[in-house]
C-alpha cells in the first residue's frame, strides 16, 4: 500500500528545509513569494494533506512547549531561553522551562503529566539512557546534545569544526604553546570542541614539523572558577603561561583571563585567549574576547518550527536527519594588539 505523502516530501520536492515548507503550510509571512509558489506546487504535485488526526489532537493541546536545560547559570542557556520564548510566542505557544541534571527524568515528568504539546531539550548527557518509547511518541527536539539514534530531531552546531577554526586563529597569530580548557568529558559537546583543538594542532605540526606546538588540555566545568583554576594549574606546572589559551565556553575563558591578570601576565601582550559560544557580554569586557559566536536566534527558530510541526502534522520521526549549522569567529582584543 502506497503511504501518503508527509510534509518532509514536500519540503524534498520544493527543495526547502521542512520547517520552510511548515511556515509556508501555517501561513507565517517570513517566506518569500517565490518559496511559498514552490511548496504550493509541490503541495498540489503529490497531493499532500496535512494530517488530520493530528490537526485535530492540536486543537485540544494545551499550546504550551517545555524547555528542559542542565542547568540556569550559563548565560548562553539565558540567551536560548530568550530566543525560544519570543519564537514560541510568535506561532502561538506559551514555554515551560526547567532544568536539572538530569535532563530525561525532566523531560519524562513534563511529558507524562500532558503538562505540554512537546519538547525542546538541551544538555543531554552522554552517560544518561533516555525513555526510548517517550522519544518514539512524543514531539521531541533536541538541541545539539542528541542521543545517538536515526530517529530523533537535532538542531546540531558541527562543534568539531568551530573548535578548530578557534585553535586555527589562535596559532596563526603566533601562539606556540597552548592550552585547551576542555568542557566535562561527559558531554559531547566537550569531545566535539576537544577534538576540533587537536586536529587544529595536529594539522599545524604536520604543516610545520620544524617548528612544533606544545599543546596540552585541563578539563573544567564550564564555569567561571573552573576555566580560573586551569590557567593556575597549567602555570604551577609550568613555571609560566601558555601563548595562547582556548577554552571550550566564554564563562571559563573569563575566567582564565581573570586568573592570568592576577598572576602578572597582560592579556593580549603575554597570553592570547579564546573562548567559545558567543554570549553578549563579550563583546564588553576589556579587552573584548576572541569567541566562536554561535546562532542562537537561528537555533531557536529551527527549533521551535520542527517541533511545532511535529505537534501540528504528526511527522513520522523515523530516518530523521540532524539540521546542522555553524559558528562564526568573532575576533576581540583577546587576541589581537593593540
Amino acid at each position: 500500500m502506497t503511504q501518503p505523502p508527509t510534509l518532509q516530501d514536500v519540503a524534498t520536492r520544493a527543495g526547502v528545509s521542512i520547517a520552510t515548507a511548515s511556515r509556508v503550510l501555517s501561513g507565517t509571512d517570513n517566506v518569500t513569494q517565490r518559496t511559498q509558489n514552490r511548496v504550493r506546487k509541490a503541495v498540489t504535485e503529490l497531493n499532500y494533506v496535512p494530517n488530520a488526526k493530528a490537526r485535530a489532537l492540536r486543537k485540544q493541546s494545551s499550546e504550551v512547549l517545555g524547555l528542559v536545560l542542565p542547568n540556569f547559570h550559563n548565560p548562553f542557556f539565558l540567551e536560548l531561553i530568550e530566543k525560544t520564548v519570543i519564537e514560541s510566542k510568535a506561532h502561538g505557544y506559551r514555554m515551560v522551562i526547567t532544568g536539572g541534571e538530569d535532563t530525561f527524568q525532566e523531560s519524562e515528568q513534563l511529558a507524562t503529566t500532558k503538562a505540554v504539546d512537546g519538547l525542546l531539550i538541551f544538555g543531554a548527557r552522554t552517560d544518561e539512557t533516555p525513555n526510548w518509547k517517550l522519544l518514539e511518541t512524543f514531539p521531541v527536539v533536541f538541541f545539539d546534545r542528541a542521543p545517538e539514534s536515526a530517529s530523533i530531531h537535532d538542531i546540531a552546531i558541527n562543534h568539531r569544526a568551530g573548535a578548530r577554526i578557534v585553535t586555527q586563529h589562535l596559532i596563526s597569530v603566533g601562539a606556540r604553546t597552548l592550552l585547551h580548557i576542555a568542557g566535562p568529558h561527559h558531554l559531547g559537546v566537550s569531545a566535539a570542541r576537544r577534538n576540533g583543538f587537536n586536529d587544529a594542532v595536529t594539522e599545524a605540526n604536520n604543516k610545520r614539523p620544524d617548528t612544533i606546538l606544545s599543546a596540552e588540555i585541563i578539563e573544567g566545568d564550564f564555569s567561571m572558577e573552573s576555566g580560573a583554576k586551569a590557567a593556575r594549574r597549567y602555570v604551577d606546572t609550568h613555571r609560566g603561561a601558555p601563548a595562547g589559551v582556548f577554552a571550550a565556553n566564554d564563562h571559563m575563558a573569563i575566567g582564565a583571563m581573570n586568573e592570568l591578570r592576577n598572576l602578572g601576565y597582560e592579556i593580549p601582550n603575554d597570553v592570547l585567549v579564546a573562548g567559545y559560544d558567543g554570549i553578549a557580554s563579550t563583546a564588553l569586557i576589556q579587552p573584548s574576547l576572541t569567541t566562536l559566536v554561535l546562532p542562537i536566534q537561528n537555533m531557536a527558530k529551527q527549533a521551535v518550527t520542527l517541533l511545532i510541526n511535529l505537534i501540528e502534522n504528526g511527522l513520522d520521526s523515523t530516518g530523521a536527519e540532524p539540521i546542522e549549522l555553524t559558528g562564526t569567529l568573532r575576533i576581540g582584543g583577546s587576541t589581537t594588539q593593540p
